[in-house]
């Protein structure tokens, strides 16, 4: 058998060849085919990298058709405004007004006009001073009183007088209850009145805390219980002031006497209470000037005066 012939006839028998020749045939195709698959991956990605790069720098793309504005002018907006407002606008036929008389009409005239309606005014309420006690404001200067010889003026009176146990003595309190009833006769009807007892503690005549009119029956009345006053207790003035104080409406004028001394302190209560209305306080020392001082000074204070009178004996 021919050695050469046998492995030809081995391979057509099906007979693999060994695994070191196909090697060598295989590594070379192998590796060709690397080298073309990258050079075809390469070329793509580069491809790619051209298009990305056009875009991104100002490539053609979507602005190869701009966008075109209009522009219009201040003066072409103002016309096309107004031929919206004109037509939004609904048409309203004009009407002639009705003709109207000129009218003259002097200050004078008005001034007349008012004086009528004051006048009206005035007739209603009754007329009369506008000061009237009724009203709650002051009625000074629109009558008078007199106290132990001391001149006021005004529409209500006010009395702080001292009842204290030395009043009992030298007919002193007999003295007082005349002078009362004295001053009230001299007053006119439209005046009204409060008295005000004080010793130890203070209460209005009769026990009346309130304006009593000057009128007949109300001066009967005052006379009545004037007769029956009695001296007692000490000298404390304050609790009678801050009666009088509480009074609505205020008096123009208060009377305050005493025939002692008492605690100074009540001038500066005084200043206190009466700061804000200054009521002129006439005050009056009888038969004892113990306390002139001291009522010098609420005198003063007040803006009333001071006066000092002997008693019976004197």
């Amino acid at each position: 058998m021919n050695p050469a012939v046998a492995p030809d006839n081995a391979q057509s028998a099906g007979i693999s060849a060994p695994p070191g020749l196909l090697g060598r045939y295989l590594k070379p195709a192998a590796l060709t085919a690397l080298l073309i698959s990258l050079a075809i991956h390469l070329t793509i990605l580069t491809v790619a990298a051209l298009i990305t790069f056009s875009r991104l720098s100002g490539g053609t793309g979507d602005l190869a058709n701009p966008v075109e504005f209009a522009v219009m002018t201040a003066e072409e907006l103002a016309q096309l405004q107004d031929a919206a407002l004109a037509l939004s606008t609904p048409s309203v036929e004009e009407l002639p007004l009705p003709d109207t008389p000129e009218i003259d009409f002097e200050v004078s005239q008005l001034e007349a006009s008012l004086t009528g309606d004051t006048a009206d005014l005035e007739a209603q309420l009754g007329g009369g001073d506008i000061n009237d006690s009724s009203l709650g404001v002051s009625g000074a200067g629109g009558g008078s009183a007199n106290f132990f010889g001391v001149e006021a003026t005004g529409s209500r009176f006010a009395f702080v007088v001292d009842v204290s146990g030395s009043m009992g003595v030298n007919g002193k309190i007999n003295r007082l209850r005349t002078e009362l009833v004295r001053t009230l006769d001299g007053m006119l009807e439209t005046a009204s009145f409060f008295i005000c007892l004080y010793n130890s503690s203070a209460s209005p005549i009769g026990g009346k805390a309130d304006w009593v009119a000057a009128s007949d029956s109300g001066k009967r009345w005052a006379n009545r219980h004037i007769a029956n006053i009695v001296a007692a207790g000490g000298t404390a003035p304050l609790p009678g002031f801050e009666l009088v104080f509480s009074r609505r409406p205020r008096p123009d004028a208060i009377y305050f006497m005493t025939d002692g001394q008492f605690d100074p302190d009540v001038a500066m209560r005084l200043r206190f209470m009466n700061a804000e209305f200054r009521i002129p306080i006439h005050c009056i020392t009888f038969d004892d000037r113990g306390a002139e001082a001291v009522m010098r000074l609420i005198a003063r204070d007040s803006g009333g005066t001071y006066t000092h009178v002997p008693g019976p004996g004197g």
